[in-house]
């Protein structure tokens, strides 16, 4: 009889840890939504996103998927600032998204492509070097292919 007190005592406590824990993660929130580019439309996938709070802190750091989805673990509710980092795309950052108690915070982002610059040389028409996502390229050692 003792025995079968004590496993009574057992479930109703671990029921108890049960309950409060799902009751506790109810009331956090999710960010999520899509990353697409902003010309196209279509998805971008593989980008790093940063989710900061109020005070700067990351939160939590995320990569989007295949199909330029991303979405979040259980936050707590509060003010945050979303910072999206493509290696083709422009960084994008979002301030001020509210994550509410108990709901998903949907918010879709847009990235711009990463502009192509080209450095001319001085007195010619033909450009010298040629910046392309970060990589720099000799307009002579092209010549020589």
């Amino acid at each position: 009889m003792k025995n079968a007190a004590g496993t009574g005592f057992t479930g109703w406590a671990l029921s108890i840890c049960l309950c409060l824990s799902q009751w506790m993660s109810a009331q956090n929130s999710i960010i999520k939504g899509r990353i697409y580019d902003a010309q196209t439309f279509e998805d971008v996938s593989h980008v790093n996103i940063l989710i900061r709070n109020h005070q700067g802190e990351v939160i939590t750091s995320i990569t989007s998927g295949y199909n330029g989805k991303y979405s979040t673990d259980s936050i707590e509710p509060g003010v945050y600032r979303i910072e999206v980092y493509g290696r083709e795309f422009e960084k994008m950052v979002v301030n001020n998204l509210v994550a509410q108690e108990s709901r998903v915070a949907l918010f879709d982002i847009p990235l711009e492509r990463k502009k192509v610059e080209v450095a001319k040389k001085e007195g010619s028409g033909s450009s010298d070097i040629i910046e392309m996502l970060g990589g720099i390229v000799k307009n002579a050692a092209l010549k020589g292919f």
